[in-house]
C-alpha cells in the first residue's frame, strides 16, 4: 500500500506544471528553455514563449482559450536528403516509454507555431516537451538559435523513437538521436528526470 502511494505522488510531481529540467540529455549539454514562437490566432502579431510544448500551451490558453482553432504550422519537415542519420541507444539518460514519447508528440502535431531553442554554446539543448520521465530534446550543435516548425519536430521525434525500438520483455522502450547536419541540430528522445 505504501508503495502505490509513492507512486502517486512521484507521478503527481512529474506532472505538476512549473518543474524545470535539472538533468541534459547528454553530459556536455548546456540546458536552455524551448521557445515558442507563432501567432496565436489568425492575423495576429508574432508572440515568443518559453518552457516545454505543454508549459507553452498553457500560457497561451491563460490569454487564448480555444487556442490552436484556425492555426496551422508554418515550417515543412527537412528534407530526407539533407544527411539526416539516426543513432539508437543514445538520447537521454537511457530508455524511456514510447507512449510517453507518443504524448509529446501529440502536442507537438497540433500547436502551431516554431519550437527552438536559443543561441548560446555548441551542444545547447531545449527540452521541448517531457512527462512521465520521457523526453524530447531539440539541440543546437553549433550554438546558433535553431527554429522549425514544432509539427516537423514531432515528426522528427517521432521517426528517432520508433527507429530505436527495443524491449525488455515488460514493455517498449526508445532511446535515440536524429541528427540533422544539414541544418545543424539533433533531436533526442528517452528517458529524463521530470
Amino acid at each position: 500500500m505504501l508503495s502505490r502511494i509513492v507512486i502517486f505522488f512521484v507521478g503527481l510531481a512529474a506532472a505538476l506544471p512549473g518543474m524545470q529540467l535539472t538533468t541534459a540529455p547528454r553530459a556536455d549539454a548546456t540546458i536552455s528553455k524551448m521557445i515558442w514562437r507563432g501567432q496565436i490566432e489568425a492575423g495576429g502579431p508574432e508572440m515568443n514563449f518559453t518552457g516545454t510544448i505543454q508549459e507553452v500551451v498553457a500560457q497561451i490558453r491563460q490569454i487564448k482559450p480555444d487556442f490552436p482553432a484556425g492555426l496551422n504550422s508554418s515550417m515543412p519537415l527537412p528534407s530526407k536528403d539533407d544527411g539526416h542519420e539516426v543513432d539508437c541507444n543514445v538520447g537521454g539518460s537511457g530508455a524511456a516509454n514510447p507512449t510517453y514519447i507518443n504524448d509529446g508528440i501529440d502536442y507537438l502535431h497540433v500547436i502551431p507555431g516554431n519550437c527552438g531553442v536559443s543561441a548560446g554554446n555548441p551542444g545547447t539543448c531545449a527540452r521541448i516537451s517531457c512527462s512521465y520521465n520521457a523526453g524530447i530534446w531539440l539541440c543546437s550543435e553549433n550554438g546558433q538559435e535553431v527554429l522549425w516548425s514544432c509539427y516537423a519536430l514531432g515528426d522528427i521525434a517521432e521517426n528517432d523513437c520508433f527507429s530505436c525500438i527495443g524491449g525488455d520483455g515488460k514493455g517498449d522502450w526508445c532511446s535515440g538521436r536524429e541528427k540533422w547536419p544539414e541544418h545543424n541540430f539533433h533531436v533526442d528522445v528517452g528517458w529524463v528526470d521530470c
